[in-house]
């Protein structure tokens, strides 16, 4: 091969190389001026993703401790509430001993209102009948003193036999067999859902204190638990009342 040719060869080889970095080069720049923003565009979109996703985490983390403390505040007021009614009982039981009738009066209306029922009903136990000493709301029924033979298919009655609160969140619900008056008066005044609590004085039932609603809903534990306080007072009232009649009977003789 000539000197010539060489040259010319090494010329060709020499501007495939120069041609060849400069096409290179251009890719490059092409590549990176397209990578680039991209990723700063992902990496900004991801940014403002992951902000929104932790903002909602927040504001939902917020909206359930405001929730909370709402919660606590209502249950504060209530226990609160709860505990005023029962030292007024306390009060009017200390004030007045032996007027019987104002302190079960006083004790069916607080029962009726803060365990959100409809009415309250206070009996008293003689023998094998209850006795209904006071009534508080609007659902009608028996009068006032009128009997009611203590069977299990009364449930005022059956805490009283069994000396355990009962339950009844649905009325309807019962079955005939085994429930047959109160399904009878269930239907006769409107009412569905009823709780009893007995009465109980030196592990005896003297009498049970009942609240009804109209509609059948279930009474919470703190209402069931109130409605006990209430009938334990109750049952506090109704004792006073006989050891002070014993007294003045062994006074007089």
């Amino acid at each position: 091969m000539s000197g010539s040719a060489r040259e010319r060869d090494c010329r060709a080889l020499l501007t495939a190389l120069v041609t060849g970095m400069l096409l290179a080069s251009a890719l490059g720049e092409l590549y990176f001026a397209w990578a680039f923003p991209l990723r700063t565009a992902l990496l900004l979109f991801l940014g403002l993703t992951l902000a929104v996703v932790l903002a909602r985490s927040f504001a939902r983390e917020a909206e359930n401790l405001a929730d909370d403390l709402d919660e606590r505040t209502h249950e504060l007021a209530e226990a609160l509430e709860h505990e005023a009614a029962t030292s007024e009982i306390l009060r009017i039981i200390s004030v007045g001993p032996t007027d019987l009738d104002a302190v079960l009066a006083a004790i069916a209306e607080r029962a009726a209102r803060l365990c959100n029922a409809n009415d309250a009903m206070v009996f008293r136990r003689a023998g094998d009948v209850l006795h209904l000493a006071a009534h508080h709301g609007p659902i009608p029924g028996r009068a006032s003193g009128a009997e009611t033979p203590a069977t299990r298919d009364f449930i005022p009655a059956q805490a009283v036999l069994e000396r355990r609160t009962i339950h009844v969140p649905d009325v309807a619900a019962l079955p005939e067999s085994e429930h047959a008056f109160t399904k009878d008066l269930q239907k006769q005044f409107g009412f569905r859902a009823v709780v009893a609590a007995p009465l109980l004085h030196g592990g005896e039932a003297v009498g049970a204190l009942a609240v009804r609603r109209l509609e059948a809903r279930p009474f919470g534990d703190r209402h069931i638990r109130l409605l006990e306080t209430f009938a334990a007072q109750a049952a506090i009232a109704i004792e006073n009342v006989r050891l002070f009649r014993e007294l003045q009977a062994r006074t007089a003789s």
